[in-house]
């Protein structure tokens, strides 16, 4: 298997520095591009009203991919980008097709080949976006819908480079990588030479043609960059939705990570009740999980919800959401883990205070469960309300309901935790003096409900930034 890293390779130093050449990939290249310029020479050279043999294949060919073009661009664009195009197109699958034969790689193989032509395409398609636009123009693309948005739109533009470089590479290695596998296994009988001829016929042409495809579409289809409001406005959910899991498992995880970590240590402490010790654990981790819960049913409405396209407030109104349940689970999930992990370590000291223990523990992980419950509902109500249907940029509204996720989501945190504390205080000491189990909740629960009223402070902020602002 070693034959998968070897790599000839010319190493030439430089100012101190070495500069490595793939020799292999450099060979292939130009093999690749000879065969271009002779079949090109050999097709055009006589050229007759009555073609011959090359004349029609090349006629053929190129009819075939100018027509491709034409329905990826306007007539106009494919006037000017498809020659360019086609020749990529003509470079890829012959690149792709050599590996089939014995000893010879494929440039494509490498993903400094698949980079570079990636590269080709993003600066040839941005200077003819600046020449169409001018440079002010062409910027101004970059701050639409609304200002906000640049860093998204500067992101998109560079990730198209990684997606198409790494897709053709992916394919290209992913097929030989296979090959040589399953050579290795077999003892290349029977079975190599046809993965061979179908990875290299079948899909090598088609990621050719994938990649042709995306070039021209996603570089040249307009040169510049236009988003309608019901991408931006799928683009929101997704990315909401992604915001909203992502923030919202990290609390949960933790807190149930710190229980089950108490879990075990005290378990040998006390081995005979280990039972009622795992029962606690798993009973605590599960309400620590309803954050999180929370957050994916967030999630999911995100995701499979048809929103309708009314004004860049949807936009802002999705985002907020997935920010403020997402953040707004942080607190919770950390904080139910507390009285858990405190309610295992106290069972394994006193374990005749098992029930009391566990209803302290629930009661206490409800109440910090409630800044989470306030920021769903301020994640329904952003994803829910309506937007009257508007061109207009309404950039105070529209910073006014980030605002409001945001309001709430970093609101909750503090709360979250801070009850968790407050009810793992409660825990433990109704594990060390269960006679006074009455009034030590009820100590508990008041120092919960003060501590809750920073969470309220932010539920009323955000509605009004939600429905005044």
């Amino acid at each position: 298997m070693e034959e998968l890293g070897l790599v000839h390779q010319l190493i030439v130093p430089l100012g101190g520095y070495t500069m490595t050449f793939n020799l292999d990939v450099i060979v292939m290249t130009w093999i690749v591009i000879m065969l271009l310029l002779f079949f090109g020479y050999a097709a055009a050279r006589k050229r007759n009203r009555l073609p011959g043999p090359l004349q029609v294949v090349g006629e053929l060919f190129i009819s075939n991919l100018y027509g491709l073009t034409e329905d990826a661009l306007d007539k106009e664009e494919a006037k000017k980008y498809a020659p360019m195009i086609c020749a990529l197109f003509m470079f890829l699958l012959l690149s792709n097709w050599l590996g089939i034969l014995p000893h010879l790689e494929e440039p494509t193989k490498d993903l400094n080949t698949t980079l570079s032509l990636g590269l080709m395409g993003f600066v040839i398609s941005h200077f003819a976006g600046i020449r169409a636009k001018g440079f002010k123009g062409y910027i101004k693309e970059y701050f639409e819908p609304i200002f906000f948005m640049m860093p998204l739109n500067v992101i998109g533009e560079l990730a198209k480079v990684i997606s198409i470089s790494f897709r053709l590479f992916g394919n290209i290695m992913g097929g030989a990588i296979i090959i040589l596998v399953v050579s290795y296994l077999t003892y290349s009988v029977i079975l190599p030479p046809f993965l061979n001829a179908f990875f290299g016929l079948f899909c090598r042409h088609h990621s050719g043609l994938c990649f042709y495809n995306a070039y021209s579409r996603i570089y040249f289809g307009t040169g510049e960059i236009v988003m309608d409001i019901q991408t931006w406005v799928n683009v929101a959910a997704f990315s909401g939705a992604g915001m909203c899991m992502g923030f919202g498992a990290v609390g949960a995880a933790i807190g149930e990570g710190f229980t089950a970590a108490k879990a075990n240590g005290v378990m040998m402490r006390n081995p005979a009740i280990g039972n009622e010790i795992f029962k606690t654990m798993l009973v605590g981790q599960a309400v620590a999980e309803s954050a999180s819960i929370f957050a994916m049913v967030i999630a999911i409405l995100l995701l499979f919800t048809k929103f309708e396209a009314t004004s860049i407030l949807t936009v802002a109104a999705l985002l907020g959401a997935g920010l403020s349940m997402g953040l707004g689970a942080i607190g919770s999930g950390i904080g139910s883990g507390f009285p858990s992990a405190t309610a295992c370590e106290g069972i394994a000291r006193q374990p005749e205070t098992v029930s009391k223990v566990t209803t302290v523990m629930l009661a206490g992980q409800a109440v910090a469960q409630t800044p989470a419950i306030l920021s769903l509902l301020v994640s329904v109500i952003l994803i829910f309300k309506h937007f009257p249907a508007t061109d207009a940029i309404e950039l105070a509204p529209a910073g006014a309901l980030i605002g409001a996720g945001l309001c709430m989501g970093f609101g909750a945190i503090g709360p979250g935790i801070g009850e968790g504390v407050a009810s793992s205080g409660g825990v433990a000491w109704v594990a060390r003096n269960q006679e006074f189990a009455g009034q030590i909740t009820r100590i508990m629960l008041v120092g919960m409900a003060v501590a809750e009223s920073t969470a309220v402070y932010s539920l009323v902020v955000a509605l009004l930034l939600i429905f005044v602002v």
